[in-house]
């Protein structure tokens, strides 16, 4: 219901660049999560539901909970946000680019400006099909660019992306 999903607060996680390089996920600096998946079978559902029957109502109260996490790595003034891009195939199917519609309701509570900064360059599949890590790795691998040339690049960038299962999609895809 409307009231229980309201008071999802979540519990904001934070994986500094040395626990990520454990992990073998090398470019970025720190990873800041919402909530565990499967912490909460609530939020599984919501993400679902948003994801895949187009429910935008769920839109603020997942950045609500995206919010949540920021004070655990605070950032500067500078930052910009970008979402993850999905390939035209995918945005069709959906309606919409649901990274997109969080990052630009974080940034509606948050004041950073949205930048689209990344394209995709293929379709990968879902990842959500794949059997492991490594699998999931090995389809990312070449999927994204970087669309600002180097001196428009700023110099902090907050990565919004839905869910991360094993990194794939952070991880210099």
């Amino acid at each position: 219901t409307e009231k229980e999903w309201r008071g999802l607060k979540g519990e904001p996680s934070l994986l500094t660049r040395q626990a990520l390089r454990g992990m073998g996920c090398e470019s970025l600096d720190a990873l800041l999560a919402g909530d565990r998946y499967a912490r909460s079978a609530l939020l599984r559902q919501m993400i679902h539901r948003f994801k895949y029957r187009r429910m935008r109502v769920y839109e603020k109260p997942l950045a609500a909970i995206l919010r949540r996490a920021l004070p655990l790595f605070p950032l500067p003034s500078t930052t910009v946000l970008t979402a993850v891009p999905l390939h035209w195939t995918r945005v069709f199917l959906r309606g919409f680019n649901q990274s997109e519609l969080l990052a630009s309701a974080l940034s509606r509570e948050t004041g950073f400006p949205v930048c689209h900064m990344l394209s995709r360059r293929r379709r990968t599949g879902w990842q959500s099909h794949r059997k492991n890590r490594r699998d999931r790795a090995d389809a990312m691998k070449g999927v994204f660019a970087v669309r600002a040339s180097r001196a428009e690049r700023p110099t902090h960038v907050l990565l919004v992306d839905d869910m991360l299962t094993a990194g794939g999609n952070l991880d210099g895809g």
